[in-house]
């Protein structure tokens, strides 16, 4: 458990962010129930594409907190850098104890409940071309892969669990990068780094991991 807090504080501060923040026991969610518009910083113009405003919806890490503003991780900001959202009653703060750990070079996931293991189980990672990033991100949405989902079982297992994180690489199949996620279904290859980015797994093992998250669950992924 030590090794893992040091790790995380040190991954903390390599990417900007509050070097406290992987250490603390619980940590804080905010459910947006609104549209939050999200800024690049605090107290900055609206963050647009044209005249496009990008807004925020769901639960997400607060990682950093400036008086009333939330720094959230957000496809919009990656690298390290938060997108920004004011507090607001339609935005109430939770805690949570439960942090997924993402060791790129264990090729491993493992989920914890304060110092209590739930679940750890390998993964495969972005290949060399197409790396999965370093980052602290929290999960998005579960989705269930279904005919009506839009997504293929074969190519995702039976659920999928998205981040709040974009992968930039672009890979054969996805030109412009994706979004950053755990599945299932094929390319499974234990202790491989071969995937367009996301973390394969074993069908079984997306199940258990879907079953132990849920929008806002904190996570990590150090080198």
């Amino acid at each position: 458990m030590r090794r893992a807090v040091t790790t995380a504080a040190a991954l903390a501060a390599c990417l900007g962010l509050a070097a406290d923040a992987s250490a603390q026991a619980e940590r804080t969610v905010v459910n947006i129930l609104d549209r939050a518009p999200l800024y690049s910083a605090p107290g900055a113009p609206p963050m647009a594409i044209g005249r496009t405003l990008l807004y925020e919806r769901g639960s997400a890490w607060v990682v950093r907190r400036e008086g009333d503003w939330l720094g959230i991780p957000t496809i919009e900001r990656n690298n390290g850098v938060l997108g920004w959202i004011r507090m607001s009653p339609r935005r109430p703060l939770t805690t949570t104890r439960r942090l997924v750990v993402v060791d790129l070079s264990e090729r491993r996931v493992d989920v914890r409940l304060g110092g209590r293991p739930l679940m750890s189980a390998p993964v495969t990672i972005g290949a060399p071309a197409s790396p999965s990033p370093v980052a602290m991100t929290s999960v998005s949405a579960r989705i269930k892969v279904t005919p009506r989902s839009g997504f293929d079982r074969g190519s995702y297992g039976p659920v999928i669990i998205a981040l709040r994180l974009w992968q930039h690489r672009p890979s054969p199949g996805m030109p412009f990068g994706g979004i950053m996620a755990f599945h299932g279904g094929g390319g499974f290859a234990r202790g491989r780094a071969r995937s367009g980015g996301c973390f394969r797994m074993r069908n079984a093992d997306a199940l258990r991991l879907a079953g132990h998250v849920r929008g806002g669950t904190p996570v990590i992924i150090r080198p």
